[in-house]
């Protein structure tokens, strides 16, 4: 598209150079063209070189020098109390059951004052514990509390749903990456190597089922996926897309804006975008463990999963590695596997879905008698609509 401008430009300035009779300027034009497109050529051949290039560009960052002291540990407010690995949620399965092909933890990037956000995923995608053998369960990862009747609500949201992580830091947007690898470090001590690991935003409305068939195909690529001596368990499932040859915001207005002197490229690595995001438990540990080594960089997808994760592939098997700076993203398709917008665009993209769907069935908890029950997904949203806010809602 860049090359048909150009050409459609300097065919314009030929044409009117023509039509007004000037003729001693024509090889002056054509040879600033000619000049000129070269030039553009050049550039664009050495650009695409450039931000294509190698990751020992990337590695020899001082970003990616390893600190003289490992990074503390989080600490912990609250944690999830129902969340249990050796305890399902309300009983859902016996670990032994042979139905259960694999098991999922899922964390929710929210903040304190989202508790409608909350409230929207449990009564939605986060409501289902167990989908087509895949076991599910999810976490809220929050900040502190503004002031101690905010904690007060958060401590009753937990003791009710038993799903918070309270971490002890500030709430603020910069922050955002220290959730993501409060998160990380959770699960790697509290979760088993062959469990998968997902990050989320909770502004999303994943399409559930795309997203589990993109983790299981994950899977089955990788053998022995988070045990020990499992081959090339190194990948990482964009669900909202792989991000290629992204440049550093370098406008002062700007939410990402990156000075030159913390970061003198003018290319990130390929990268997840962080609003979901899945990979091994086991991937996640290596991670983690990577990340308590070197400086903190606040964009966190491009930072977990364009720095750290090159700088764990220098440490994979050779036959585990592939050429260029992408090595690792997973996707079968283009498809971007959710929706991001405020709550009245999520209950519509529920709505949609439930009615794509609601036709499956899927294994449900009753939580009224802690039984389990087969039954459809429900098409009935009123009710928790209102639950979720409290007021009789608009038509959707």
């Amino acid at each position: 598209m860049e090359m048909n401008y150009f050409y459609s430009l300097n065919g314009c300035l030929i044409g009117t150079i023509l039509e007004i009779g000037d003729m001693k300027l024509l090889p002056r034009l054509i040879a600033f063209s000619t000049v000129y497109l070269s030039a553009y050529m050049f550039i664009l051949f050495w650009r695409s070189r450039f931000l294509h290039g190698s990751v020992d560009e990337f590695l020899h960052l001082k970003m990616m020098n390893k600190l003289t002291k490992r990074r503390q540990l989080f600490s912990f407010l609250m944690r999830p109390m129902k969340i249990k690995v050796e305890t399902p949620r309300s009983n859902l399965l016996n670990l032994t059951d042979p139905g259960l092909r694999w098991s999922m933890i899922v964390f929710v990037k929210s903040h304190t004052s989202h508790r409608s956000r909350r409230m929207l995923a449990r009564m939605s995608w986060a409501s289902f514990e167990y989908v087509d053998g895949i076991r599910i369960e999810t976490i809220f990862i929050v900040g502190k509390a503004e002031n101690q009747i905010e904690q007060s609500q958060l401590e009753d949201e937990n003791k009710k749903y038993g799903d918070l992580l309270q971490i002890n830091i500030e709430e603020k947007y910069s922050n955002v990456g220290l959730k993501t690898l409060a998160g990380m470090q959770y699960a790697a001590s509290h979760f088993p190597p062959d469990w998968m690991y997902v990050t989320a935003d909770d502004d999303i409305m994943p399409d559930l089922k795309h997203f589990l068939n993109e983790l299981d195909e994950m899977r089955k690529s990788n053998k022995n996926i988070g045990k020990a001596g499992g081959e090339c368990d190194s990948k990482i499932v964009c669900g909202l897309g792989c991000v290629v040859s992204a440049t550093p915001k370098r406008l002062k207005d700007s939410k990402w804006y990156i000075n030159e002197e913390d970061y003198p490229i003018i290319i990130y690595p390929a990268y997840c975008m962080g609003g979901l995001y899945g990979m091994s438990v086991k991937l996640v540990k290596d991670l983690y463990r990577i990340s308590r080594t070197l400086p903190f960089f606040w964009i966190d997808d491009v930072w977990i999963t364009g720095f750290l994760r090159l700088r764990h592939f220098i440490t994979v098997k050779s036959e585990c590695r592939t050429p260029g700076a992408e090595m690792g993203l997973w996707s079968t398709s283009a498809d971007v596997l959710s929706v991001t917008g405020t709550e009245d665009i999520l209950i519509q993209e529920w709505t949609k879905y439930v009615a794509k769907i609601h036709e499956k069935q899927f294994i449900h908890v009753n939580d009224h008698n802690g039984h389990d029950s087969e039954s459809p997904l429900p098409f009935e949203f009123k009710a928790w609509l209102e639950y979720v806010f409290h007021e009789t809602p608009q038509k959707i």
